[in-house]
């Protein structure tokens, strides 16, 4: 290996290791990712209790390790100010949820397929006006992964503040 190559690999190892880890995850149309210090665990048995009076979007509570969590459905949440909404194809046969949490507080996201680890870089510039998103997820991103597909990086602090305002008359 030459001067040049060894360079060119340790410039490499040096950009992976700035990059953060995050649980990626398909919710509905959108490729959505939580930083890993939220992302706790992946539930693929689950049942749902419905919430009465709730959006669409808070799809039910489930027991998790023997305790409480609403469920989110990030798709039709994204989507409920968009005259098309897109399919998060929930149900439990069809779903996972992605559960995580700050200290105490933790809640669980419906998603589908089969979770992925993905980076992104922790320090990268916040998405700018006119990236093609959903509204509604751009308080809430705080970046684009570098992998392929791209996810949106989600602040699950931000998200869940918004997502308990708009739940509070």
């Amino acid at each position: 290996m030459g001067l040049d190559e060894a360079g060119a690999g340790a410039a490499r190892a040096d950009e992976v290791a700035r990059l953060a880890p995050a649980q990626g995850i398909q919710c509905g149309a959108l490729s959505l990712a939580f930083p890993y210090a939220w992302a706790r665990a992946i539930i693929e048995d689950f049942s749902l209790t419905p919430v009465p009076n709730a959006p669409a979007w808070l799809v039910g509570a489930a027991n998790v390790e023997g305790e409480i969590v609403p469920v989110f459905d990030l798709a039709s949440w994204a989507a409920a100010d968009m005259p098309e909404r897109a399919s998060a194809e929930t149900g439990p046969g069809r779903a996972r949820l992605l559960v995580g949490g700050h200290e105490g507080d933790r809640a669980a996201i419906f998603f589908s397929g089969v979770a992925r680890m993905v980076r992104y870089a922790p320090d990268a510039q916040p998405v700018v006006a006119g990236t093609p998103m959903p509204e509604r997820l751009r308080a809430v991103v705080l970046s684009a992964s570098e992998t392929t597909p791209p996810h949106w990086v989600v602040d699950a602090r931000r998200l869940f503040d918004t997502l308990a305002h708009e739940l509070t008359p």
